[in-house]
């Protein structure tokens, strides 16, 4: 297609495997300016004029396909909402109860969220529920302690994100060491592991990611946030994390 103007690129398909071999490009006409699009995830029948070398008329071969297909999806939220709300009493997750990962285990969900306490420290708990009923939750937690003043991780733990690697369960989540302003107090991000992902064991205090603190970089002043997918199959297997990274804090206001 060109910019203002459709075109349709006229193929000999060869009977053997083989080469393409582009036999002619015929003009197609559209409403106004602009580009034109081609459904190529359906389909486009077009009608031709051989004569005139045109295409006259262009249709999609799944209409009712692409209505259903183009048809938004609506959502209605549950009417006992919030259905994991701050809790009264001496409990960790008393404040707030935020950055929900959820995960299935058998007929059980597993919901992972960041709680907040009376002194504002930010803790992950976990709560449970049948995946019959998923509105009802049962809370453990918080699952670990913050880290030790100083460290990175010493004031907040926050945005959980579970995956289970062989026999191990990994948990990466985002640590605010109170310490900074804006992103530059998430200095990293850190871990834990558990062998039944219901008993977790922080890691040495130290974050598997960090803050480069390299000028210029991307992450230089503060990391936060991410998610991990697995790439590829076998002794090829990676796995990728895309996380938020703070380059720099700007200048400051005169």
């Amino acid at each position: 297609t060109g910019h203002d103007h459709g075109e349709v690129f006229a193929l000999r398909v060869p009977r053997e495997p083989g080469s393409l071999e582009l036999v002619d490009v015929l003009p197609m006409g559209i409403e106004g300016q602009g580009i034109c699009w081609d459904r190529f995830d359906l389909g486009v029948l077009y009608g031709i004029h051989r004569p005139k070398k045109a295409v006259v008329v262009a249709r999609l071969s799944h209409d009712q396909e692409y209505k259903t297909l183009a048809a938004s999806i609506a959502w209605k939220r549950h009417e006992e909402n919030p259905v994991l709300p701050p809790r009264k009493g001496d409990f960790f997750d008393i404040g707030r109860c935020m950055n929900p990962w959820v995960v299935r285990v058998g007929d059980e969900y597993r919901l992972y969220y960041s709680g907040g306490d009376r002194q504002g420290r930010q803790r992950i708990g976990m709560a449970t529920a049948s995946t019959t009923n998923p509105g009802r939750w049962k809370r453990i937690g918080p699952l670990f302690e913050n880290g030790k003043p100083g460290s990175f991780d010493a004031r907040w733990c926050v945005l959980p994100h579970v995956v289970k690697s062989g026999d191990q369960w990994r948990m990466y989540y985002t640590g605010n060491s109170g310490r900074g302003v804006g992103l530059s107090a998430f200095p990293g991000i850190g871990m834990a592991v558990s062998q039944d992902g219901l008993r977790w064991e922080r890691g040495d205090g130290l974050p598997v990611l960090a803050s480069s603190g390299n000028h210029g970089d991307p992450d230089a002043v503060g990391v936060a946030g991410g998610s991990l997918i697995q790439v590829g199959q076998g002794i090829q297997r990676e796995w990728w994390f895309y996380y938020t990274g703070c380059p720099t804090l700007g200048n400051p206001l005169r």
